[in-house]
């Protein structure tokens, strides 16, 4: 019997100024929109979270980090669900 593996993107990120959010999505169009329902960030952090960085994404079951200016820490990860 052949498994279909499906993946889950999360992004979580937090600012030196005590803002902070993780968002859980089974494509990467779903965490997009929930960037985009997100009214703590401002729209130039919002394009950093949802295109600046889309490659982080690119390889099955990698985590990256990435902090600019030491005021905005953004995590990456993607796991892989087999069902």
């Amino acid at each position: 019997m052949f498994r279909k593996a499906k993946y889950k993107y999360v992004i979580e990120w937090g600012c030196c100024d005590g803002r902070g959010n993780r968002y859980i999505s089974s494509t990467l169009e779903g965490i997009r929109k929930k960037i985009d329902e997100d009214k703590l960030l401002s729209d130039d952090e919002k394009n950093i979270l949802k295109y600046g960085y889309d490659r982080e994404f690119s390889k099955d079951i990698k985590t990256s980090h990435f902090c600019i200016d030491n005021g905005l820490d953004i995590y990456w990860y993607k796991c892989k669900l087999i069902f």
